[in-house]
């Protein structure tokens, strides 16, 4: 992805029973990062500030960077695989993107189910 790039790699807690890499996301557009997919062989995170709809949230502001973690590696690069922008825009694999949607619509209606729960 041209508007977003993985800087800053470090080994973490190199000699412990949870190893893993810190990096550094650096948004390099004059758009927010709503959600971002990121994944390095099987393993993934994610980050989506639009679960919410009532409260959605930046995830990664223009110019600046988001901090990350990733202890269950896979195989292979860091790589962004997908991202959503806050003009609605999403950018990446078709398939990260679907899941991203899949995940956040099932977000969503947790969240619906736990407030509408709350007002029986």
């Amino acid at each position: 992805m041209k508007d977003l790039e993985i800087i800053n790699e470090r080994i973490v807690r190199q000699n412990t029973d949870i190893p893993g890499i810190a990096f550094e996301v650096l948004n390099k557009s004059n758009r927010n990062v709503m959600a971002i997919h990121i994944s390095c062989g099987d393993a993934s995170i994610s980050k989506d500030g639009l679960e919410d709809e009532e409260a959605p949230t930046v995830v990664i502001e223009p110019h600046r960077t988001l901090s990350a973690e990733m202890t269950d590696l896979g195989r292979g690069p860091i790589v962004i695989t997908s991202a959503t922008f806050q003009d609605g825009s999403e950018e990446g694999d078709p398939a990260s993107v679907d899941l991203m949607q899949r995940l956040r619509a099932r977000g969503r209606a947790q969240r619906k189910a736990e407030r509408d729960k709350q007002f029986r």
